[in-house]
């Protein structure tokens, strides 16, 4: 048949995530396998393009784990005398954080600890990678909600923050693709 003449919608996936929660049928994780294999986070990450819509419940676990891992950051000595061999474990820890705040859909704090994150020396590209990607992520979600909710007024210094976070996000799609080449995920969000 002339499958050109048929009407179908075509609806494009909204940008992959990484996150706790997988539906039936997660997309194939191949890229990020090795972070999830150094079980560094309380739970492995999924890719998906459909976020789960949180309970009460739900909410009020995460927000309690906000709290727990606030509590143990706080406890951390001062991020420049961390011995190299626990840098890794203080990089899960603001990754769970900044994970966390993520799913409350608190964009500006998930993005300020993933640099925090970030800042942290001798992290392996595998999981810097996770970090970047994810914090292209969120910072895609922040500028979505700001178009959404019309907080832009159209005055010249807040397009020119939009169009920079716009540009910090692109950035760190690249930096994925720099340090894991073959990381498709990261090539159809920066499309």
């Amino acid at each position: 048949g002339k499958v050109q003449n048929r009407y179908t919608d075509v609806i494009n996936e909204p940008n992959i995530i990484l996150s706790y929660y997988a539906y039936s049928n997660p997309l194939p994780f191949y890229a990020f396998d090795d972070f999830n294999n150094l079980q560094l986070l309380p739970s492995p990450l999924h890719a998906t393009t459909h976020e789960i819509t949180l309970t009460a419940e739900m909410a009020n676990y995460h927000f309690s784990r906000i709290a727990e891992l606030s509590s143990q950051i706080d406890r951390l000595p001062e991020l420049r005398s961390i011995p190299q061999e626990q840098t890794i474990r203080v990089a899960a820890l603001f990754l769970s954080r900044a994970l966390e705040f993520a799913i409350v859909q608190d964009y500006a704090s998930a993005i300020e600890d993933s640099k925090r994150a970030l800042n942290l020396s001798g992290l392996s590209p595998n999981v810097e990678a996770v970090i970047y990607f994810c914090q292209a992520n969120w910072r895609y979600k922040q500028l979505d909600y700001e178009l959404y909710a019309n907080t832009l007024d159209n005055n010249r210094e807040e397009t020119a923050t939009f169009y920079q976070s716009y540009t910090l996000m692109l950035t760190d799609y690249d930096q994925v693709i720099r340090r894991i080449p073959d990381c498709a995920f990261a090539y159809y969000n920066k499309a």
